[in-house]
């Protein structure tokens, strides 16, 4: 489609739970690599963003539910390796 990763994502979101936030405001944060979660021997690549909502959310399109969880919660579920393994560290304090 031509789009940027911020313009992708910023689609994406409002396709995907009504968020409404601009390419603009979305601040990057890096592109990561980790296998994929659900599909033996693929490998994921992301650009991963920090955004701030500002509204609420409600899953669409094709989201079945959405919750929020803490890092503590992330830790008793099973969780895609992009998440656990450059993710949750850039949201984690530093020790």
């Amino acid at each position: 489609m031509g789009e940027t990763a911020a313009e992708t994502l910023s689609r994406e979101l409002r396709e995907e739970i009504g968020a409404s936030i601009p390419p603009e405001d979305l601040v990057p944060l890096g592109q990561f690599t980790a296998p994929a979660a659900n599909e033996a021997g693929a490998t994921l690549i992301a650009d991963v963003f920090r955004a701030t909502l500002t509204g609420p959310i409600a899953a669409a399109a094709e989201i079945d539910d959405v919750r929020w969880l803490s890092p503590a919660e992330l830790a008793t579920l099973p969780v895609a390796p992009l998440i656990t393994q450059h993710m949750l560290p850039l949201i984690e304090p530093p020790a």
